[in-house]
């Protein structure tokens, strides 16, 4: 993920806007009457920018029949939005259908996730989740296959794809088709970290994969046992990560739309659902991120989750991602991933990046401070590993 420069609005991980709009909206996704009235703090835009953080704006377009005296504008402008990604959506899936096309007769074996895989496999309406782009997974020995594969079809490499410091990069590529843009961020490994890299390889998901028949029969997606553990995976790194939207940062791995998506896979799971999962969840260390996801998704949405399901993912002792995402310090995490680093010379190459990232990614990354002199760039980002953030809470926890 990108990250945001300082010219992004930063808000606290409970929220700028007033605690009522997540009581609001939470109550609309459970199909609940809520009056906007009791929470309105007079700003309709800041509602609709509340919302666009959260992803949300399109799925509550659906809720509306629960939402009393929603202002006029603030229904008209969510309407818009609706239209406006429903037209982005329409280009969206022509241009995936290409590209899996492409990557098939190229030979490549991959995977979509997150996103579009869930937008296509778990809701009633793909442009009810939102999303800013396309993940791909794929082997890293296909990698340059598939970059030339991307090239053929006039993929360009964004300007960004430099700037993901951390470990070992995804690639970020754009393509317009009629002056819409698609981003696909590409994959070789799920995560960037050296500890977490190898959580979620391509040749345990594809095994188990499958098809997208509602987007194109040569699109794979993972299954929904793998959807929800990297569902809960995904939202403790945004404990780490800020999320941008328009002009709003914030680290908060609480995410309604990200709730709603633990919400619906946990929703559709069966008992053998549950048994695989929970399995699983131990076997990846993950077992105590998947218990938070789960606890914030229940408190939020109302989630239905199986008898003493708490019980089934306690842990004699913290998995090693657990430990990474929901303990270690900056510096801890740095230390275990320096240390995970095979060979002297990674070593050293993981540590040139993390110190020194290259100077257009500096100046990107602080384009709104006022002193843009690169030596005091490079000691801001030294001083901001230093302070200590504080531990997300669990939301309605």
């Amino acid at each position: 993920m990108v990250e945001p420069t300082s010219k992004h609005r930063k808000a606290s991980s409970d929220g700028a806007a007033p605690e009522g709009w997540l009581g609001f909206c939470s109550g609309l996704l459970r199909d609940e009457s809520k009056n906007y009235l009791t929470v309105n703090d007079g700003s309709a835009q800041g509602f609709v920018e509340f919302v666009q953080w959260h992803g949300v704006e399109c799925l509550l377009l659906e809720k509306l029949a629960f939402a009393q005296n929603l202002p006029e504008d603030v229904a008209r402008k969510l309407k818009e939005l609706a239209v406006a990604r429903a037209m982005w959506e329409l280009r969206l899936r022509a241009q995936l259908s290409v590209l899996a096309e492409a990557l098939s007769l190229a030979g490549v074996k991959f995977l979509v996730f997150k996103g579009v895989a869930l937008a296509y496999s778990l809701y009633k309406n793909p442009v009810w989740r939102t999303r800013s782009d396309t993940d791909l997974l794929i082997q890293p020995e296909d990698l340059a296959i598939t970059l030339n594969a991307l090239k053929q079809l006039d993929y360009q490499a964004s300007a960004n794809s430099d700037e993901v410091i951390f470990y070992q990069q995804s690639f970020w590529l754009n393509s317009k088709d009629g002056g819409a843009q698609h981003q696909l961020d590409l994959h070789w490994q799920l995560n960037n970290s050296e500890v977490l890299k190898l959580l979620f390889p391509l040749t345990q998901l594809y095994p188990r994969a499958v098809k997208l028949h509602s987007l194109s029969g040569k699109l794979l997606g993972v299954t929904g046992v793998d959807a929800l553990l990297i569902a809960c995976f995904h939202r403790a790194v945004h404990h780490h990560a800020e999320y941008v939207s328009g002009d709003i940062a914030l680290v908060s791995g609480d995410r309604l739309i990200w709730l709603y998506d633990i919400h619906l896979l946990a929703s559709a799971f069966a008992e053998v659902d549950w048994q695989d999962f929970f399995q699983l969840a131990k076997q990846k260390g993950i077992a105590e991120i998947c218990r938070q996801g789960l606890t914030s998704s229940q408190a939020c949405l109302a989630t239905p989750l199986p008898h003493a399901w708490q019980d089934c993912l306690i842990s004699a002792e913290l998995g090693v991602a657990d430990y990474y995402l929901l303990k270690a310090s900056k510096w801890g995490r740095l230390w275990l991933d320096w240390r995970a680093c095979e060979g002297m010379q990674k070593k050293i190459d993981f540590m040139r990046v993390v110190a020194f990232p290259s100077a257009p990614y500096m100046k990107r990354k602080y384009a709104g401070d006022k002193i843009t002199w690169l030596p005091w760039l490079y000691l801001k980002r030294f001083l901001s590993f230093l302070v200590r953030r504080k531990a997300p809470a669990v939301l309605g926890g």
